[in-house]
């Protein structure tokens, strides 16, 4: 996901059709962010990733000009390609919801870490495409949360661990009803070791 460049960023979402599947085609990113695997390295945005390499939850940054230094961030981790609810026509599944990244300074050089300030609403779930499937998109999505941050009830439906739980995920609507505001996206490919 190394990027230096938003347009880049945007041009690349649109040609994987992340806009329109994912957000909408109104959506323009305003934050640059990466994600560094420790056995896939800085995934750089359309890279194909062995899942392999993807077992563990990333290392996210800030990175270029950082639109608000000190806020804290929301990060959802989805797949469009995965297969939904029966009866249900969100198709996106929930691989991982994270909220309360903390903006720390690490390094200039290397932007700011984003640090976690509490346990993950949905804990790191790794991509897992089935044999038949092809490629699938995994898609980072980068909120501000407001400046008091954002409590999610232990009730809520984010919280599900199960795999049906996890299906049908409407990231937006969760985005809404939180009052966060997407500033970021980025994805990487995988497919099934069978499909390759």
């Amino acid at each position: 996901m190394a990027h230096t460049n938003l347009a880049e960023v945007k041009d690349a979402l649109k040609k994987a059709n992340i806009i329109p599947d994912v957000v909408p085609n109104s959506f323009s990113p305003t934050q640059l962010f990466t994600a560094t695997y420790s056995k896939a390295g800085l995934v750089k945005i359309g890279q194909e990733v062995d899942v392999d390499d993807a077992q563990q939850e990333p290392e996210l940054t800030l990175v270029g000009e950082i639109t608000k230094s000190g806020g804290t961030y929301t990060v959802a981790f989805v797949d469009p390609d995965a297969r939904p609810l029966e009866g249900k026509t969100g198709k996106l599944f929930r691989h991982w919801l994270i909220t309360g990244l903390d903006s720390e300074h690490a390094d200039p050089k290397h932007g700011l870490s984003l640090v976690k300030s509490k346990k993950s609403t949905t804990a790191y779930k790794a991509p897992a495409p089935r044999p038949g499937t092809g490629i699938h998109r995994y898609v980072f999505l980068l909120f501000q949360e407001p400046s008091a941050g954002i409590d999610i009830p232990k009730d809520a439906p984010e919280n599900g661990e199960e795999t049906d739980q996890r299906r049908s995920f409407d990231v937006l609507g969760f985005a809404e009803r939180y009052g966060l505001n997407l500033v970021g996206a980025s994805f990487f490919l995988a497919r099934n070791s069978e499909d390759k």
